[in-house]
């Protein structure tokens, strides 16, 4: 029962125990009772309010229900007693105790500042409005929460598609957009005339998209109007996300539109997802792994796992990369299903994931107190690692030349793709980090348990504020000039990127955060599905933290035996091998394996 409908029968006792003769009060009390379906023994107003704590948006919204629907329909059966009873007798108090509370708390509530929730969209328009954030576009990824939190909404740059269209204005008047997708007709009629055969109809691009605009130009030239040439380019991307009902579903970054959906598998198994790549879409699924274009949401494959999956998947090349039990790390051909899996085992089991590089040719994971990076050829192979004392809990994140993670002690490393001086910088900030960091082409953002935020240089590691901003509960994204956290009341913050000071709080009731590592738009979900996007007002094109490429595919290095002297590197004193072959002998090389693989 909601809290008008116990303001209501509260006031019908009211009226039947108290205006109404004794032999009335039994049927004009049931009558009133079945009218609104509810019973005097089931209202627990006081009950009701101390329950779960109600906010002022909501209890604005109950009383204004009340005065508007209920209180007439009982002031007409007040008027319609008195007329039975033709008799004029004075209100009750209580009565007028209680229409004076319902009037001042409608008061109260329309014109005091309230909180609110991220998906009121007239308040919160206003409230972003002092953030300078604008709603960038809301959208549903299929009525139910994230499958596993965070990790379940991948923000994926693809390396090679772009958005590109050039638009024709007169002033404020767009006269017409050329979307560099559409088809070359001349292109097209020409390879006809050929007699050649096309497997994709050829695209205008961007430069035949300008030629296009230039003709049109010279035509409104002709007609004695000035008009202007606009293009745009701008990489696609995507928000990939997989929920708990089995969901997957692809949407454009920068409009919202969904590109496509589709459900997998069995929602009632575990899943575990989705691996992105600029072909694919991975996802576990139970036993099984499933593969889909990226493009166009097709099947490519479906095969049953190896091993019990622990985490989610990662795509890399034409491989399906899945953390499994044991401490593997379970290369799949996407492409021949009989190639054998390559397979990886070092340290503990993973159930973090793992992170991709921004060149796409390394992985990353934490294992214990190491760091250790995998170098993707024909399948991944162990590269290097990080040795710290003290246990890694978060999964790193990609920098522009390698990652940066930090230990569950405090001490924050930034490490290269490279064999020689892995470590780039450390430093030992002497708190609790739970947490993954995120971080801009300059600084690195940690927070602490405790709530403490701590930037520090992407270059050496130094403290770029001299003082820690308290009570951060989760970081959202970092924008031209702010970084966005949630705090500890839920609510939206923004911390001046340049002095490390509070430029502002929202009144707005933040949903779960999903920390971007990728450009400066902040995202939002709820246990509804609910997403939504902000940006920046004067953020039109995103701002990537890191710049992404494509993979570049290299020869296998040869392997070596070490000379006289020489420590072994770590693909020589690790379990490294591809497919069933040399399990034994890959094995006993393993110091952390207790069982044969």
């Amino acid at each position: 029962m909601d809290l008008c409908d116990s303001i209501c029968v509260l006031s019908w006792q009211y009226f039947c125990l108290n205006r109404t003769h004794r032999s009335q009060k039994t049927l004009l009390n049931t009558e009133l009772l079945a009218y609104h379906r509810v019973s005097v023994v089931q209202v627990d107003f006081f009950g009701l309010l101390f329950r779960k704590q109600l906010s002022h948006r909501e209890i604005r919204f109950l009383v204004r229900n009340f005065l508007e629907l209920e209180l007439p329909f009982i002031a007409g059966l007040f008027l319609f007693q008195r007329a039975q009873s033709m008799k004029f007798q004075p209100i009750p108090c209580r009565f007028l105790v209680l229409f004076l509370t319902s009037v001042s708390v409608a008061a109260f509530c329309s014109t005091n500042h309230v909180r609110a929730e991220v998906n009121n969209a007239d308040r919160q328009n206003a409230d972003l409005a002092t953030f300078g954030l604008v709603i960038h576009w809301e959208s549903n990824i299929g009525g139910a929460p994230l499958a596993n939190g965070p990790q379940s909404l991948v923000v994926w740059p693809h390396t090679t598609a772009k958005r590109e269209y050039v638009t024709v204005r007169n002033g404020s008047r767009v006269i017409e957009r050329i979307r560099g997708e559409e088809v070359d007709q001349k292109a097209l009629e020409a390879a006809i005339f050929r007699g050649e055969k096309l497997l994709k109809s050829p695209r205008l691009g961007l430069e035949g998209a300008k030629m296009k605009a230039e003709k049109l130009v010279a035509t409104y030239k002709i007609l004695g109007r000035k008009v202007e040439v606009e293009p745009y380019s701008q990489r696609l991307v995507y928000a990939v996300s997989l929920t708990t009902n089995g969901i997957i579903q692809v949407i454009d970054s920068e409009t919202g539109a969904v590109i496509w959906r589709t459900e997998t598998g069995n929602s009632t198994l575990p899943m575990f997802g989705p691996g992105v790549s600029d072909e694919y879409i991975a996802v576990t699924n139970g036993n099984m792994f499933y593969v889909y274009e990226l493009a166009t949401g097709n099947i490519v494959t479906s095969r049953k796992l190896d091993y019990t999956p622990t985490a989610c998947p990662s795509v890399l090349l034409d491989k399906v990369i899945v953390p499994s039990i044991g401490g593997r790390l379970v290369a799949y051909d996407i492409k021949k299903e009989v190639t054998p899996p390559g397979i990886i085992r070092i340290g503990t089991e993973n159930r973090l994931g793992t992170t991709l590089s921004a060149n796409q040719r390394f992985l990353s994971w934490p294992t214990g107190n190491r760091l250790v990076q995998a170098r993707m050829e024909k399948t991944p192979a162990l590269w290097t690692y990080a040795s710290l004392n003290e246990p890694i809990v978060g999964l790193p994140i990609a920098t522009q030349n390698g990652f940066l993670a930090s230990t569950f002690y405090g001490t924050v490393f930034h490490c290269s793709t490279t064999r020689d001086d892995t470590v780039l910088w450390k430093s030992r900030l002497a708190v609790q980090i739970s947490q993954s960091p995120i971080a801009n082409k300059e600084l690195a953002f940690f927070v602490s348990d405790e709530g403490l935020l701590f930037a520090l240089s992407l270059t050496d590691g130094a403290d770029a504020w001299g003082h820690q901003p308290k009570n951060v509960r989760n970081l959202v994204s970092v924008g031209k000039e702010h970084i966005y956290v949630k705090d500890s009341r839920n609510s939206l913050s923004a911390i001046e990127l340049s002095t490390g000071l509070v430029s502002g709080r929202s009144d707005l009731v933040l949903p779960d955060v999903l920390p971007n590592t990728i450009n400066d738009r902040l995202f939002f979900v709820t246990n509804q599905g609910q997403v939504t996007c902000l940006r920046e007002a004067n953020a039109t094109f995103p701002t990537f933290s890191t710049e992404f490429s494509g993979v570049v595919a290299t020869a296998p290095t040869k392997q070596t035996k070490p000379e006289e002297g020489q420590s072994p590197t770590l693909e020589e004193e690790s379990n490294i091998f591809e497919g069933a072959g040399a399990m034994n002998e890959a094995a006993a090389a393993d110091p952390f394996a207790t069982d044969p693989p």
